[in-house]
Parts: C-alpha cells; sequence; structure tokens
C-alpha cells in the first residue's frame, strides 16, 4: 500500500516557515509521502552539519531533497551577504 501524498499542512508543519510558497508547492507537486520529506529534511539538515546520512530511498526524495537544498541554501546565502555587508559598511 503506497502513503498518502503529504499535505500543504503537513509540509508547513514539517519545514515551518522557513520555505516559502513556491518551494512547498514545488514539494508538494512531487507527490512525496510525509515520510519522504521528513527523509529529505534529515538528509539536507545533516548535510548542514558536516554529517552524511544513508542514501535516499527513492527518487521523490531526492527531488524534495532538492528543492529544499535550492530554497534553503539561497535563503541562506542572501542572509550571511547581509551580515558580511554590515560588517564592513563604512570601512571602506
Amino acid at each position: 500500500m503506497t502513503s498518502p501524498v503529504a499535505s500543504h499542512d503537513e509540509l508547513r508543519e514539517l519545514l515551518g516557515d522557513s520555505i516559502d510558497d513556491v518551494a512547498l508547492e514545488r514539494i508538494a507537486s512531487s507527490g512525496a509521502c510525509f515520510d519522504e520529506v521528513a527523509e529529505a529534511l534529515a538528509m539536507f539538515e545533516a548535510e548542514q552539519v558536516g554529517d552524511r546520512l544513508p542514501d535516499a530511498t527513492s527518487s521523490k526524495v531526492l527531488s524534495v531533497r532538492a528543492v529544499l537544498e535550492d530554497s534553503l541554501e539561497s535563503d541562506d546565502d542572501l542572509a550571511r551577504d547581509a551580515y558580511v555587508g554590515s560588517m564592513t559598511d563604512g570601512q571602506i
């Protein structure tokens, strides 16, 4: 029996406000179930701290993982750039 596709409410509960609506819709349209999204999130978070989890159990997990990377890492880059910029304002 196949698990049901994760609902928008489940995705928002799992991913919180750190992910934008466009990325949330991309994840929802992947057809991933809640467990697959949770697995992708665990992989993403582990990689952020230098850990590596076992290979993904499905192509849907890989798809969701790619969306998380695109969405969350670009936000981190913007925040980092803004912080670094604020450190050098007026010093040049």
